[in-house]
């Protein structure tokens, strides 16, 4: 049986530049050629089942990338969940009444699975002499957005719009005609990132890739060997920060890609120096994909791709390209600086904005700023949700060093307004597989490590040495061995010491043999600082505020 139609302006190839002997995929223990690649996903179409929207969950890159054209082939759309946790798969599966999961391996999920490589354990052959085509025009994705500034957004993809994006960003950062390029990621290609940069690149650009996802840097190390100095690494600023710090010596590369988060100019100049490569970085979001780079060691401004152009308009950020099928508003609504039509730099998110005592900064800049500290391996910054009224940024931050020495560092980098309190440092950071934290992750993390609510209870003694002096046949405890044995008890239960009484106010009287409840919870954004309350069954007896020493230890 022959495969093959005639090529249409308005359709592009799932590979362009086809050539049938030619090498597309390192996977598994042997290679497969563009003849191969294009078999597997005829093969595969035919066997998948009929649905409208599919969840593509395959790990493999490879089987991933014949999921996506095979699916695409069948009309059906690639779900690219952002993470693959229980709810958020299930309720993909009821939103989009998706029937079933493409996988490529054993997993428990909340859908029907279908493993791939099942499919591709024998694939008949057939006779191909030209690889089919997708409408330019044709869904054939819908990506959502991680979460790391809210809720997670839906995003259609077309086709065309990836195929375009795709050859736009492999003319720019690799010389396309040195088609023995290997792409190798560290990152999933469900994310846009991943699968503009090592699926879709290769297959429109005609390098070949890595079918592999290494994430220590030992596992790096041994795959860029397979390749010599033809392998460029799609990675992310968290894993080459890892590489770093490995002490490894990492083979010389042809480039390093990187995205997801900012990267600092000290991180992205001791990468060049340890892969002996220049390193690019891309600008993208998932409403508009990859729009523009930059060489992060020369310059700071970004360069859009041919066709991109960013405006802003009632406090919305409008991504337009020709080969976006609508114009995309960015979410993340960021702040532009343009230096030219072609050219600009990145003041931040909105969302990222803050203004203490009328002096302004941005999350981001904070952070990087964190990062480039010598001996912090991550961190981040953020503003805590809390009650009160001017909230300030706390960080967690992974390091080596103590608390006092990081605070030292930031006066000499920061305006001294803007350090971060508290700033907890944490032995990780639960960051997902492209290295991004939700906000919702970190506000858990700091609700978790940040916020101390405890309650106990003291019985009056019914004598003590100083009742007999106050109020005779009607003994009112002082109000100062109240605090004392308060204060006793809470340094014992936090493991700290009290430093410092900021507030106390007593409102009624208690007397021996009296229960007393105390509630103590931490302030929010205040560091070291706790609220006390003490009643005596519905009378509130005390309140006030104290301050410990490091109470946020565990």
């Amino acid at each position: 049986m022959t495969f093959g139609e005639a090529q249409y302006t308005q359709k592009i190839a799932i590979i362009s530049a086809y050539s049938a002997a030619k090498d597309l995929a390192y996977h598994q223990s042997g290679v497969k050629s563009q003849y191969d690649f294009v078999n597997d996903v005829l093969h595969v179409s035919a066997q998948l089942p009929d649905a409208n929207y599919v969840v593509n969950l395959c790990q493999n890159r490879y089987h991933f990338a014949v999921a996506f054209c095979a699916l695409a082939l069948k009309k059906i759309v690639n779900l690219l969940p952002s993470n693959k946790q229980w709810k958020t798969l299930e309720n993909l599966g009821q939103e989009y009444k998706a029937s079933y999961a493409v996988v490529d391996s054993e997993e428990n999920l909340p859908l029907n699975a279908v493993n791939i490589a099942e499919y591709l354990t024998h694939t008949p052959q057939h006779t191909i002499d030209i690889p089919p085509s997708i409408p330019f025009e044709q869904l054939v994705a819908i990506a959502f957005t991680s979460g790391s500034t809210g809720k997670p957004q839906s995003n259609l993809k077309t086709w065309g719009t990836l195929a375009t994006t795709a050859r736009l960003l492999g003319s720019r950062m690799i010389d396309t005609n040195d088609q023995q390029v290997v792409i190798l990621g560290t990152v999933p290609a469900q994310h846009m990132y991943g699968l503009e940069t090592t699926v879709m690149m290769p297959l429109q650009c005609g390098f070949l890739f890595d079918s592999s996802k290494p994430f220590f840097p030992i596992d790096i190390q041994e795959r860029l060997e397979l390749h010599a100095n033809k392998t460029v690494l799609v990675t992310t600023p968290i894993h080459l920060r890892a590489s770093i710090n490995s002490g490894l010596t990492m083979p010389e590369l042809y480039g390093l890609i990187s995205a997801t988060a900012p990267l600092d100019k000290q991180t992205a100049e001791k990468s060049e120096q340890l892969f002996h490569a220049q390193v690019w970085e891309i600008f993208g979001c998932t409403e508009a994909g990859s729009m523009a780079t930059r060489r992060p060691t020369q310059s700071s401004y970004w360069h859009l791709l041919n066709g991109f152009r960013l405006t802003q308009s009632n406090n919305k950020t409008i991504a337009t390209a020709p080969h976006l099928v609508a114009d995309a508003i960015i979410q993340d609504q960021i702040i532009i600086e343009s230096s030219s039509p072609e050219y600009f730099s990145l003041s931040g998110r909105a969302t990222d904005l803050i203004n203490i005592g009328g002096k302004r900064s941005s999350l981001a800049d904070l952070t990087i700023q964190l990062l480039e500290i010598d001996g912090v391996e991550d961190g981040i910054v953020f503003l805590p949700d809390t009650q009160d009224v001017e909230v300030r940024p706390a960080a967690f931050v992974v390091t080596r060093l103590s608390e006092k020495e990081l605070i030292a560092a930031l006066v000499l980098k920061i305006d001294p307004i803007f350090i971060p309190r508290p700033l907890k440092i944490i032995s990780r950071l639960p960051r997902n597989e492209t290295g991004k934290i939700s906000r919702e992750i970190i506000q858990q993390l700091w609700a978790s490590n940040m916020q101390t609510n405890i309650q106990f209870q003291i019985t009056i003694p019914k004598t003590h040495a100083c009742y007999e002096d106050h109020f005779p046949g009607d003994t009112l405890v002082p109000g100062a061995l109240l605090l004392k044995w308060i204060l006793r008890d809470l340094e014992s239960r936090i493991n700290s010491k009290i430093t410092h009484i900021k507030a106390i106010k007593f409102l009624s009287s208690v007397r021996p043999q009296d229960v007393m409840q105390i509630t103590v919870r931490a302030s929010g954004s205040k560091p070291g600082v706790l609220l006390l309350e003490s009643s005596v069954g519905d009378l509130l007896v005390l309140k006030g505020q104290v301050e410990c020493k490091n109470v946020l230890e565990k």
